[in-house]
């Protein structure tokens, strides 16, 4: 880890035990606030995954993580917005509190290239353990017309 930051930000993980984090929304409006809690993929985890484009790296919106300032890309940002509403639609009879996601831009220390290693082969398993997967496409409509 490089900095207090991240360790506000990004508990280690238990290679052994196949730990991931996934995302809370707490809010979306007038901001994202969100924090990252630890599971195991052995243990039976009720979690929905986002599949989006990152998008140009050089814009990006502020969110707080775990009360840490961070940026993230536009469809990221977008994708976590509304991500919640099509879970709770996804599934009406749980209380919107429980919704959890996982994000490989922010469940992955993106600063921790052994992590990062290790998360990326987990992700064969992470994408058909999630109860559904959210596919996301990018906020910003193609200039040129398709017809």
């Amino acid at each position: 880890m490089s900095d207090s930051k991240d360790s506000r930000l990004y508990a280690p993980l238990d290679r052994s035990r196949r730990q991931i984090r996934l995302v809370e929304i707490l809010s979306t409006k007038p901001k994202i606030v969100c924090s990252l809690t630890t599971v195991s993929l052995d243990e039976d985890t009720e979690f929905s995954a986002i599949s989006y484009l990152w998008g140009d790296k050089g814009k990006t919106e502020s969110i707080t993580v775990n009360g840490v300032e961070q940026f993230v890309t536009p469809s990221l940002a977008n994708a976590l917005e509304y991500a919640p509403y099509h879970w709770a639609n996804a599934f009406p009879e749980r209380d919107p509190k429980s919704c959890r996601l996982w994000a490989d831009a922010l469940c992955i220390n993106q600063d921790d290239d052994l992590e990062k290693g290790h998360q990326v082969q987990l992700m064969k398993f992470i994408y058909p353990a999630a109860e559904v997967v959210f596919p996301c496409l990018d906020i910003e409509a193609p200039s040129a017309s398709v017809y």
